[in-house]
């Protein structure tokens, strides 16, 4: 028999019953053409040469009040996969078949975290186009770019977006060079850069993505005098080092880009510790002093 650790929380003495967090699984109802959680369900898009068809009038209330899919003749709209499922949770729109899943799996694996993505944009009433669905306001739209946003008071027919959208899962790799040529794309375009993260449990986090010139007054390392460069030399040789830095017991730190000030004392950490020292010896840095070096 293995054994394990167990602990409860701190506070009353009493103890308390911890529950995990408790997540959305966002069932699929069956049959979708008889049944509903709240109302009636719709009819069941049908599948083309084009993608899933949804017919007016439903077609019409959907693209009316949710911008969904993209509109073709006839009054008909054009849903992918992902968006034919956030339907169905958000709708009332049946599913075409009770293996439409499995169906959607097998195209695109990634198809269930991108229907999640577009339940998190639209949970607060905005407006989201995916970018290969709708060809209008292309002109608007960076190359890399999965969808464009539009607030919950606007429409893609009569105002252009205010943000543009990308999508990962949290195991992807994360190039911050095109990243950054993206959002400044999405910036000279006037709108907002806005990236969408799905970790593996279905959980998502937005950010907000801009580019920034950072400015300020702080001194330079090689602007410190001989005077403050004794000084730091003596604060390292003083200081009380541990296997997590050093802390030096002063209120006189003339280099503020580097340490924490806590305790009426400056905490380096280790590799501030050992950037310092190469500093001021002209060592050769490497590793992660030779990264904060750069920075």
């Amino acid at each position: 028999m293995s054994n394990a650790l167990a602990g409860s929380p701190m506070g009353t003495g009493k103890g308390s019953n911890i529950s995990p967090r408790q997540r959305s699984s966002r069932a699929v109802v069956w049959p979708g053409y008889t049944e509903a959680v709240d109302g009636v369900w719709k009819d069941a898009p049908k599948h083309d040469a084009e993608g899933w068809r949804v017919e007016p009038p439903l077609s019409s209330r959907l693209w009316q009040k949710s911008a969904l899919g993209r509109t073709v003749e006839g009054g008909s709209i054009i849903l992918k996969p992902a968006e034919v499922l956030y339907c169905h949770w958000h709708r009332n729109l049946a599913l075409p078949s009770e293996d439409f899943i499995e169906q959607m799996l097998r195209q695109d694996d990634r198809a269930l975290h991108e229907a999640v993505v577009i339940e998190a944009v639209r949970a607060g009433g905005e407006l989201l186009l995916i970018c290969s669905q709708q060809q209008i306001h292309s002109q608007q739209r960076a190359c890399d770019s999965w969808a464009m946003r539009w607030q919950r008071t606007q429409h893609p027919s009569s105002t252009g977006p205010v943000a543009q959208v990308r999508w990962f899962m949290s195991s992807d790799v994360l190039d911050l060079g095109a990243m950054l040529a993206w959002t400044t794309e999405v910036e000279n375009q006037q709108q907002v850069a806005e990236v969408v993260v799905v970790d593996p449990e279905f959980e998502t986090t937005i950010y907000r993505l801009s580019t920034v010139e950072p400015k300020g007054n702080m001194a330079k390392p090689c602007e410190l005098t001989q005077a403050q460069q004794e000084m730091l030399a003596k604060y390292l040789a003083t200081g009380l080092r541990s296997e997590s830095g050093i802390f030096i017991s002063t209120d006189q730190w003339p280099l503020k880009s580097i340490g924490v000030r806590q305790a009426s004392g400056i905490k380096l950490d280790s590799s501030e510790t050992e950037w310092l020292e190469k500093h001021l010896s002209k060592e050769t840095m490497e590793g992660t002093a030779r990264v904060l070096d750069e920075l």
